[in-house]
């Protein structure tokens, strides 16, 4: 994980150096993101890279009784950049902080309802 974060951290302030050298909009040798939301760039090693994760439901957080759940224990292999500055945010921090809302997240598959009662 802290490898993944050291080089797209790497990869952006190298970008951003050749950027102001020389005007270069060919963003093809950036690692393209699993998805784009709410300003974040969407980074996930399970679906990106070569990352496995164990088979069980990870929950992450409840809200009146409603659990919202990763499909595996992958909260770690998850990350959210933030396209204006590039800081990153784990999962955890963007709910906690309201920076992405929880309905946009399980629209976008990231996560889900989780049913403890199934």
């Amino acid at each position: 994980m802290r490898k993944l974060l050291l080089l797209v951290s790497m990869l952006f302030i190298i970008s951003g150096c050749v950027g102001q050298a020389k005007e270069n909009n060919d963003t093809s040798r950036l690692a393209p993101p699993y998805l784009v939301i709410d300003n974040f760039f969407i980074y996930d090693e399970t679906i990106q890279g070569d990352v496995m994760c164990a088979q069980v439901i990870e929950e992450i957080h409840e809200v009146d009784g409603v659990v919202y759940a990763l499909p595996c224990l992958k909260s770690g292999n998850i990350s959210f950049v933030r396209t204006t500055d590039y800081k990153s945010f784990g999962i955890k921090e963007i709910i906690e902080q309201n920076l992405i809302s929880l309905d946009v997240l399980v629209e976008n598959k990231i996560i889900f309802v989780f049913d403890k009662d199934e």
